[in-house]
């Protein structure tokens, strides 16, 4: 065999040695599809021209013949292999079904098992027999009918492939044209090996295919594990990024921007049409802040959260940032894919949630004090008339039996107030009916008539009400809260006006007191839970105003306060005519 160790056989074997050196480090970093079936093709390869340099430097005609056959098991595959790449890095290989996706592999293991039969039938080799040249030994034979089935097959097939990656050059952004680019001419350079070997523009019989193979692979190795070829970014996205609604960027090692989706172009600053290849933190710099930016350099994946300003007369919305780091060899970063994630309406429900526990506390709180105070009354005065029956004077014992009343008619009004709240709350359909407001405020006055004595207040009514389609339950809670905080908070006396006005499609209802008013930050704290209108001197509790603002909502309408320029406030609500 030494005198066959010269420039041709010892290329062969360089070819066979670089492309099996490739396999490993494919089966070492399998990390994708695309990889794989790079990985398949290497050991394709690595049979093919294994098997053509011993074939070149054999001893015999069956040791030749044999490593001719050898040869079939490896070469036949290479392009339905390099179609499953092309169709697996651009996305199409989804679209063909598993049992049609073998029908590639086919025509190749047919050719395989002619080879290895070929002295049945011939379909490959006929009339073969050893050709000795001065360089080197081969097979001679004439061609069979399946010889050539199997070229045109592969053919086929390779003009497949570049039919395919010509569509996704077409169609694909200039910034993955170079990896396009890359795939076709590794087709075209092996379709000139292989016509080389055709056409015997070479030494006769010598086929070089198997050497233009390896070296034209060494760029396409070069980009697949060196940078990252197959791992930062598919050339699929017209699938992948147009499918994801959340916003979405890809960036390089660099922290350049290597794609996004249509949605992450609200965050951008730039009028560049094409962004790729720019800084990240230049083209979208309300994302990339030096938070997300030192985020970046961390190997394990992270989230932050990011509040993002549309414009002047927009409302915040708040996203959730997901940083996931594309690791090379689990060691370096490759680059980084962002997912922004609209968490608005989950940060608006929590901010309810969190108001809802706040009033929910104060609640607490009110009605443990509220309770607290008339029942310790109402303890205290039993227990005396318990322990000193026989003691008190009759004077003394009316007195704190009307104590007792009294702070018990109190309890009695914070448990109703309590479950009024709680209906308004919970209730979903409401029936509403033809409301006499009249009578209403006929049945409210005569309900807090005892109050309205005891301050010696002076209550004024219009001489008639318009009809509104409503809820008459609901709406004479609402007059009892604002005429009882009328007298108690008006002045001395209390005089009380009613009113009502006609405002494009509803009635506005006015209650005016003559009081003191009260302050801009007063005013703030109205209608919110639990607030008392003149702290902790002033009887009754916060829920009266928080339950008319409610229940007003909950039938359509609005709660407010104005000061009135005869001095005092005046409290109104609205109805939908």
């Amino acid at each position: 065999m030494g005198n066959r160790l010269n420039v041709y056989t010892l290329s062969v074997l360089l070819a066979a040695l670089f492309s099996g050196t490739m396999m490993l480090k494919g089966l070492l970093n399998h990390r994708s599809a695309s990889v794989g079936w790079f990985t398949a093709l290497m050991a394709q390869m690595f049979v093919w021209s294994g098997a053509y340099f011993f074939e070149l430097t054999g001893y015999s005609f069956s040791n030749v013949l044999f490593w001719s056959k050898v040869e079939y098991l490896g070469a036949p595959f290479i392009a339905p292999t390099w179609i499953s790449l092309v169709l697996t890095y651009t996305g199409k290989l989804g679209k063909i079904k598993p049992s049609k996706f073998f029908l590639f592999f086919f025509i190749p293991s047919l050719s395989a098992l002619a080879a290895w039969t070929n002295s049945i039938h011939h379909l490959i080799w006929v009339h073969p027999s050893l050709l000795k040249e001065e360089l080197f030994v081969t097979l001679n034979f004439s061609p069979g009918l399946w010889y050539f089935i199997n070229i045109t097959y592969s053919y086929g097939l390779l003009i497949i492939a570049v039919i395919i990656l010509l569509h996704s050059y077409l169609n694909t952004s200039p910034v993955f044209r170079w990896q396009i680019l890359l795939l076709l001419s590794f087709s075209i350079i092996n379709w000139v090996g292989n016509i080389f070997y055709i056409l015997k523009i070479l030494p006769e019989h010598f086929d070089i295919s198997p050497l233009i193979l390896s070296i034209s692979i060494i760029p396409l190795f070069y980009a697949v594990f060196k940078n990252s070829f197959f791992s930062v970014t598919p050339i699929a996205r017209e699938i992948l990024m147009d499918s994801i609604t959340d916003p979405f960027i890809i960036l390089d090692r660099f922290k350049q921007i290597m794609d996004f989706n249509r949605e992450a172009l609200v965050f951008s600053v730039s009028t560049i049409e094409d962004i790729r290849g720019y800084p990240a933190d230049a083209v979208f710099p309300s994302i990339f802040n030096n938070r997300i930016l030192s985020a970046l350099d961390k190997l394990q994946g992270s989230e932050c959260e990011l509040t993002f300003e549309h414009g002047q007369d927009q409302p915040q919305e708040y996203y959730r940032i997901r940083i996931t780091p594309l690791l090379e060899n689990n060691k370096y970063a490759a680059g980084y894919v962002l997912t922004m994630s609209n968490i608005t309406e989950l940060r608006t429900y929590a901010e309810k949630l969190e108001q809802k526990n706040k009033e929910l506390e104060a609640f607490s709180r009110m009605v443990s004090h509220d309770i607290k105070n008339p029942l310790t009354a109402i303890l205290g005065f039993s227990n005396i008339l318990m322990a000193r029956e026989k003691d008190v004077q009759e004077t003394e014992r009316k007195a704190m039996i009307q104590n007792i009343h009294q702070n018990g008619k109190k309890i009695d009004s914070i448990i109703k107030e309590i479950f009024l709240l709680s209906e308004v709350d919970i209730t979903k359909n409401i029936t509403f009916g033809p409301v006499s407001m009249e009578t209403i405020i006929e049945t409210v006055l005569e309900r807090l008539s005892l109050t309205v004595k005891d301050r010696n207040a002076l209550v004024l009514k219009p001489d008639g009400w318009t009809t509104v389609h409503s809820y008459a339950p609901w709406i004479e809670q609402v007059w009892i809260n604002y005429i009882s905080n009328a007298v108690k908070y008006g002045g001395t006396p209390p005089v009380v006006k009613l009113q009502e006005k006609i405002k494009d499609k509803s009635v506005q209802y006015l209650v005016s007191d003559n009081g003191k008013g009260l302050t801009e930050n007063q005013k703030k704290k109205l209608f919110k839970p639990f607030i008392r209108l003149g702290g902790e001197t002033v009887e009754g509790n916060g829920l009266g105003l928080s339950i008319v603002k409610r229940i007003v909502e909950k039938l359509g309408g609005e709660t407010g306060i104005t000061d009135n320029p005869e001095g005092g406030s005046i409290f109104y609500f609205t109805l939908p005519l």
